[in-house]
């Protein structure tokens, strides 16, 4: 992840969180119905780390967003 990304993961425990801060990314987004667990809520929280989530696959959830800012 790089700074100022969108991380597209199904991964959604603490070390996503920390990653994410840590690379400086603008986002998280959830893909394929994962959700954050009750620790990496709070952490998100506590960071101010936008998280969003979505039943679309990784590739389809990604290929859209590049759609809609290119």
């Amino acid at each position: 992840a790089s700074t100022g990304c969108a991380w597209f993961t199904v991964m959604g425990n603490v070390n996503t969180i920390a990653v994410s801060v840590l690379a400086e990314c603008a986002c998280i987004i959830l893909c394929e119905g994962a959700e954050l667990d009750e620790v990496a809520s709070e952490k998100a929280k506590q960071q101010n780390v936008t998280v969003y989530y979505t039943d679309m696959p990784i590739f389809d959830a990604a290929l859209m967003l590049y759609e809609e800012i290119k």
